[in-house]
């Protein structure tokens, strides 16, 4: 399953949707996957580590009112 998430994740790096990424995944308190890919930035100065902390606050809204007002539409 996570070599489909590598490659997903890579793929979408290569057609530009972002420069880099974290990704972890654990339950209860253990994390069971963490990888890093690409950079912080388009010109590859940084790299993203497993230490990249990255603002999430500004996505709730999108990722909660969105789904909710379209179920209202729908």
């Amino acid at each position: 399953m996570w070599n489909a998430v590598d490659k997903l994740l890579s793929n979408a790096m290569t057609n530009g949707c972002f420069p880099g990424c974290a990704i972890s995944a654990g339950q209860r308190g253990k994390v069971f996957y963490q990888k890093t890919f690409g950079y912080l930035t388009p010109s590859q100065l940084r790299p993203v580590t497993a230490e990249t902390r990255y603002d999430a606050g500004s996505l709730t809204q999108v990722l909660a009112t969105m789904p909710l007002a379209l179920k209202a539409m729908e």
